[in-house]
């Protein structure tokens, strides 16, 4: 995930108190062994958290976008949600 200007929750309500923020997050690092959440990325979520993610992207693009440079959702982000991908400047027309 990219979060625009570093303080918006880049996951959902769903999955914030399941999975690493700063794991998920571009420009963010997590000490592992002092964290107590999962630390997976988008392609390994549950097909109902990958929707809710997908539903919480789309309601906050201007905030959270997905990472155009991740292969993991180019693998499971599906076409039509193309156009939540970004990189650290914004939204792009969803070409890799």
């Amino acid at each position: 995930m990219i979060v625009d200007g570093g303080n918006y929750p880049a996951l959902c309500p769903l999955i914030r108190n399941k999975y690493c923020e700063h794991f998920t997050t571009v420009g963010k690092s997590c000490n592992h062994a002092n964290c107590s959440f999962n630390h997976m990325w988008y392609d390994c979520y549950q097909p109902q958290e990958k929707a809710a993610q997908e539903t919480y992207v789309e309601e906050n693009k201007e905030n959270v976008l997905f990472n155009v440079c991740s292969y993991g959702v180019w693998k499971a982000l599906p076409e039509a949600n193309r156009h939540l991908l970004g990189t650290k400047d914004g939204p792009t027309s969803g070409e890799r």
